[in-house]
């Protein structure tokens, strides 16, 4: 898929151990040529997430995704992470 979007709304904090698989799903992803995309981040997260190097990860908002562009991924994840 061209986006691996997580919704995090409902994720009021993160550990170390959090932090270090988002890294490793993010550098994943890169190997795959995908994009890992953080949303809907309380400001508890989002500041650790920058402070660990990751808020270049971090979205406001999704045009391409809002306008109903192709780019949704249409592969489940279970596939994804073979």
């Amino acid at each position: 898929p061209k986006w691996i979007v997580l919704k995090m709304k409902h994720v009021p904090v993160l550990d170390a151990t959090a932090l270090q698989t988002l890294k490793e799903i993010h550098q994943r992803c890169l190997a795959k040529g995908s994009k890992l995309v953080l949303v809907e981040v309380q400001s508890e997260p989002s500041d650790l997430i920058k402070q660990y190097g990751l808020g270049d990860l971090i979205r406001v908002s999704m045009p391409e995704i809002e306008k109903g562009s192709s780019a949704l991924p249409k592969t489940p994840v279970s596939e994804f992470s073979n």
